[in-house]
């Protein structure tokens, strides 16, 4: 169900209950029938990791980062963004960016070498 549908379903005059559930969860609060949709975190863990699986088979990078604010601050975008690109897999088995940056400037260095001046 796409987002437009789904905020379509919850206004509706008939939706009372499902608005209520709704509310209560965006605000952190349990309830009884958003229980029932959600599931356990085992295993939203491995829909994640199943769907980054599915990612690098269809040649995509895929990061993933501890969402912990004691280890990286969320307001802190740069340490955010810093994890994200360390945590990087590529599809190819290679772990680090910094080794096809290096792989890069090489290619680079041998087109410049093989050009004439």
């Amino acid at each position: 169900m796409d987002e437009k549908a789904f905020n379509a379903q919850i206004n509706g005059t008939r939706n009372f209950y499902l608005r209520r559930a709704v509310e209560r969860i965006r605000e952190g609060l349990f309830h009884p029938l958003g229980g029932q949709w959600l599931t356990s975190g085992e295993e939203k863990l491995n829909q994640l990791f199943n769907r980054g699986a599915a990612a690098l088979e269809n040649n995509f990078v895929v990061s993933y980062i501890n969402l912990n604010p004691r280890q990286i601050p969320f307001h802190d975008f740069k340490e955010v963004y810093r994890a994200l690109m360390g945590a990087m897999v590529f599809p190819n088995a290679e772990t680090s960016l910094a080794t096809l940056l290096r792989l890069l400037v090489k290619l680079l260095d041998l087109e410049q070498q093989k050009a004439p001046c």
